[in-house]
């Protein structure tokens, strides 16, 4: 149990309050929501508008549940916009569910609403066409469910609810298991002293969940061990955790915040950065550095450490998953702890700077991603009117790895060009000589055009475009970059004027 909260925060105030987080966190995801598809979203619609949809989604390492919401969404609009706005209304969700849940408690609701109101990472994915703002209220649902537990005991309706949000949870995304290993703890602590049928009673409703989640995981989608093309992620070190943990926390955007200062506003990076340091180290002190923090701080403090644990084990053990967006959930556990942990200060002055200091450090990390709102995370819709502009009939289109979906949203009919697609990651020769093929019966005057992404795939590959490129080039043709723009590159191979 924590203190009421200041006697300053009134009815009236938290009222005022939640609408106005509610409204901050619309705001935010709106900023930006009309850019410009990424290749991950160009593969949620590609495997939403799949003829053969189950058959698909068995080639992915998704269960399909948000794909199939996003099927159901796109007989209503094929707007990009209304279709992100899933994602909007999951992540506006997830501060009106945690205002209510915890409405009792106004100063911890009010810290929880705003973290997950305005958090970087969570704002980010809650204007894509990605599962992860489904997923992200589905978790957090259930650690409010499992918060309302541990503080006024076990209710069978609450545990049903949890079940249903674990389940659904299972069907969004298969990294629910590490979180509902970091979960179970925090639900049995209570009753660990009260036998074998509390701890049931406790720990039942992460059962189904997990049945199911193994269900998908060898029984329907595919493993990333088993793709052909190979796994993506790097392997889990050290760094690459630190480097995860540096964007989940925003740290990164207060790296483009300093350098920004320091560029344009007479070299005041340097205070930025460190005043966000200093509210760094406040919410911490305020949370967790006191005598009695409140049992709850600890328990959602405990899930995220679980949760950090079993991923990196995991990927130790098993394949690499350890990323920004899979430990982004880390920030669900930590807001509530924070919240907890300072909504429990005795003093109002304490409860008011650990709140302040969550609120800078926050305000801080945002100007970055408000600034850089309508940038294009990749710029899809370019690189689609770039290639469409250059291409002419009787050129030779050859598009590598994933680039058939990623360019169908804005060249609509570029299969009608019957384009060559290649894999740089799979080994197999046959599309290769498919190709050389193709340039063998080309005109004199035909061109070849080559869409590549230079992503993990075409690093460790890099050597089959090199072949690819020689083979336009042992035709006669000059092969030269006609435009680039981030990791996306149009290379145009075609003769020399007055070239034989």
């Amino acid at each position: 149990m924590i203190p009421a909260a200041p006697r300053t925060l009134g009815r009236n105030a938290f009222f005022a309050g939640c609408i106005a987080l509610v409204l901050i966190a619309v705001v935010l995801r709106s900023l930006g929501i009309d850019r410009s598809l990424w290749i991950d979203e160009a593969g949620s619609l590609d495997q939403a508008q799949a003829t053969h949809f189950w058959a698909q989604a068995q080639n992915d390492v998704h269960p399909p549940l948000y794909f199939l919401v996003l099927r159901g969404l796109l007989h209503v609009s094929s707007s990009f916009v209304f279709l992100r706005g899933f994602s909007l209304v999951c992540g506006v969700g997830l501060v009106g569910l945690t205002l209510y849940a915890l409405r009792a408690h106004r100063l911890a609701a009010l810290i929880a609403g705003g973290v997950f109101a305005a958090w970087p990472g969570l704002v980010d994915h809650g204007k894509e066409l990605r599962p992860y703002s489904l997923w992200y209220l589905l978790l957090g649902a259930s650690l409010l469910l499992a918060g309302a537990q541990w503080e006024r005991g076990v209710v069978f309706r609450r545990s049903v609810l949890l079940a249903f949000a674990l389940i659904i949870a299972a069907c969004t995304h298969l990294l629910t298991f590490p979180f509902i290993v970091a979960l179970t703890p925090m639900l049995f602590w209570p009753a660990r002293t009260a036998g074998p049928r509390a701890w049931l009673s406790a720990v039942w409703p992460v059962v189904p969940a997990a049945v199911m989640l193994l269900g998908w995981r060898f029984g329907f989608v595919s493993a990333p061990d088993k793709m052909q093309e190979g796994w993506w992620m790097p392997p889990a070190t050290v760094h690459q955790v630190v480097w995860s943990l540096n964007q989940v926390s925003a740290w990164s955007d207060i790296g483009w915040l300093y350098n920004w200062g320091q560029r344009t506003l007479a070299g005041s990076g340097s205070v930025l950065a460190t005043l966000a340091l200093l509210t760094a180290i406040l919410t911490v002190s305020m949370a967790w550095v006191q005598k009695r923090a409140a049992t709850q701080c600890w328990a959602y403090l405990s899930v995220a450490a679980l949760y950090l644990a079993t991923v990196w084990g995991y990927s130790l053990v098993f394949e690499p998953i350890v990323w920004h967006r899979t430990l982004l959930p880390l920030i669900l556990p930590l807001g509530l702890s924070w919240a907890w942990g300072i909504a429990n200060r005795k003093s109002e002055r304490a409860q008011t700077v650990g709140a302040g200091a969550v609120a800078i450090y926050v305000l801080l990390a945002l100007v970055h991603p408000v600034r850089t709102a309508s940038v294009p995370f990749e710029n899809l819709k370019g690189l689609a009117a770039q290639a469409q502009s250059a291409y002419r009939p009787g050129d030779c289109l050859v598009l590598m790895r994933s680039l058939d979906f990623a360019l169908r949203p804005y060249w609509h009919d570029v299969d009608a060009t019957q384009p060559i697609k290649l894999n740089q990651a799979n080994p197999d020769p046959r599309p290769f000589e498919a190709l050389r093929e193709r340039l063998r019966a080309l005109p004199e005057n035909g061109r070849v055009l080559v869409v590549v992404r230079e992503d993990q795939y075409l690093t460790a590959h890099h050597e089959r475009l090199d072949a690819l490129l020689n083979d336009v080039r042992a035709t006669g043709r000059e092969v030269r970059e006609r435009w680039r723009d981030g990791l996306y590159v149009l290379y145009l191979g075609e003769r020399k004027s007055g070239q034989p």
